[in-house]
């Protein structure tokens, strides 16, 4: 691995995230993202420029300017202006891909020209093309991909695999597909209010129908949008919220399986269990005991650790 190719991990609240990022030149950024958490918080950048996305695995929340969010899922390539504001979303809380950005501004006068050159045309990069890669294209972005991910090669291997990239897409190798992926901006904030509506009133039973009168808008608007943003229907996502909600509750309190059940919306112990066996595994007892044996062991690794660094030697009860 050189000099110019680096590999950044950081953990944070909700989750994980893994960034392989290579810059080729200046002004150009190449990376991967392998994400497992809901959102992240944008960077203090300037995200004004060419963006290219392509997703392996998962989905992302695209904004695009004075039009409103595609949703790229596993598959999908989007090539445009797109951007962040003030954070990124992933719908399904994982997310994996390959994503390029060039600011024209910092590029040189001899890059700009070399791009032109190979057949990619600045002045149709003013608005976003989503589509499915063709199969040369797709070959392409895997093997970048894996070559990101493994970390391996020369400053120029990365160069010659992002030319041929953009030649790839210069020259057509993009078939643009229906919006059917797209909100407005208006939509959007309606199917994140249900969501937050939904989460902040687990025990609540009320129906798609309820919620559709709730927020002035029609049961199949309703699905439409809320499986768009959230990258699941709403009773999969009510599931996957009260089951997450139970799965604090294990690992940080002593109440009962029963009591957890009833805090997070559910009148029956046993469909609480068989909803959260097949979401996690294993039953709420198992994962309880799973839980706390990790805990444990990690308290007792750092216990070990910070007696080492103080020069005290382990104690055979531990």
């Amino acid at each position: 691995m050189n000099d110019d190719f680096t590999v950044k991990q950081k953990l944070i609240r909700q989750g994980q995230i893994r960034q392989l990022i290579c810059s080729p030149w200046a002004g150009v950024m190449l990376w991967m993202n392998d994400v497992e958490t809901d959102s992240l918080p944008a960077e203090n950048m300037d995200y004004r420029g060419l963006w290219m996305n392509y997703c392996l695995d998962g989905s992302c929340e695209l904004l695009v300017e004075n039009e409103g969010y595609f949703y790229l899922g596993a598959g999908q390539l989007c090539v445009g202006p797109n951007k962040a504001v003030d954070e990124f979303r992933y719908p399904t809380g994982r997310y994996l891909g390959l994503e390029l950005f060039i600011s024209e501004a910092e590029i040189t006068d001899d890059l700009r020209h070399l791009i032109r050159d190979l057949g990619f045309n600045w002045k149709n990069t003013g608005k976003n093309v989503v589509g499915v890669p063709t199969e040369m294209l797709q070959r392409h972005l895997s093997g970048l991909s894996n070559h990101l991910l493994s970390g391996t090669g020369t400053l120029e291997e990365y160069r010659m695999q992002t030319l041929e990239l953009l030649h790839l897409i210069g020259k057509g190798e993009l078939a643009e597909k229906e919006k059917d992926c797209f909100l407005n901006k208006k939509n959007r904030m309606l199917a994140l209010s249900v969501a937050s509506d939904l989460k902040e009133n687990l025990t609540d039973r009320i129906t798609i129908q309820k919620l559709a009168d709730r927020y002035g808008v029609s049961v199949s608007a309703l699905k439409k949008y809320f499986e768009i943003a959230m990258g699941a229907n709403i009773t999969t996502y009510r599931q996957k919220i009260r089951c997450e909600k139970a799965a604090e509750l294990l690992r940080t309190t002593d109440l009962s399986v029963g009591e957890i059940a009833a805090m997070v919306g559910y009148a029956h112990q046993g469909k609480f269990g068989e909803i959260f066996r097949r979401t996690y595994g294993c039953s709420p007892l198992a994962y309880r005991r799973r839980q706390r044996t990790v805990w444990n062991r990690e308290n007792i690794e750092s216990q070990l650790e910070q007696n080492s660094s103080k020069g005290i030697e382990p104690s055979s009860r531990l």
